[in-house]
């Protein structure tokens, strides 16, 4: 039968195939930039930002002090600070981690913003995550994703000072 038999020859491929044209289409967007929403609405995208997202969360965050003994640096375990244990008061651990990973890998930043310190020494005790996206990290130049010189931080329209935020 030459229906089954039939032989159909196929102009080869050129360029991105229509799935990879639709998929870079819908990441990009009209304006070529990434955008998080556009990006998640790909299973396979949604799938590894949630893989990488949960496996950060769950790491545990440990604190070592180095010490010489005279031949090599020896880590020593101290006990962890009460922030590691829980950054945001209002949200559990994961949930901050999590966010800060997806921060990191859709926005290339994330940011926690210092809301307490100890008394006898300044050091963070407690923070808050705050959506990269609705933070403006204004500088005068910048080497890859690090600002240059001083630089100003403005979150929903608020100046922050910037010795009280972690960039990551």
């Amino acid at each position: 039968m030459a229906l089954f038999r039939r032989r159909i020859e196929a102009a080869p491929l050129q360029g991105p195939t229509a799935a990879a044209s639709y998929a870079g289409a819908l990441v990009a967007g009209n304006n070529g930039k990434a955008d998080r929403a556009r990006a998640m609405r790909i299973p396979t995208i949604s799938r590894g930002r949630d893989l990488l997202c949960s496996l950060a969360a769950s790491l545990p965050i440990h604190y070592y002090l180095e010490q010489w003994t005279g031949e090599d640096f020896e880590r020593i375990p101290l006990p962890p600070e009460p922030w590691m244990r829980r950054p945001e008061a209002r949200v559990t651990r994961a949930h901050t981690l999590a966010w800060t990973v997806d921060d990191l890998i859709f926005q290339s930043r994330a940011y926690w913003y210092i809301t307490a310190r100890r008394a006898f020494d300044g050091r963070p005790s407690q923070f808050q995550r705050l959506p990269a996206a609705d933070v403006l990290l204004d500088a005068e130049a910048f080497s890859d994703n690090v600002p240059l010189g001083s630089f100003t931080l403005t979150y929903q329209g608020n100046t922050i000072d910037p010795s009280d935020v972690v960039i990551f």
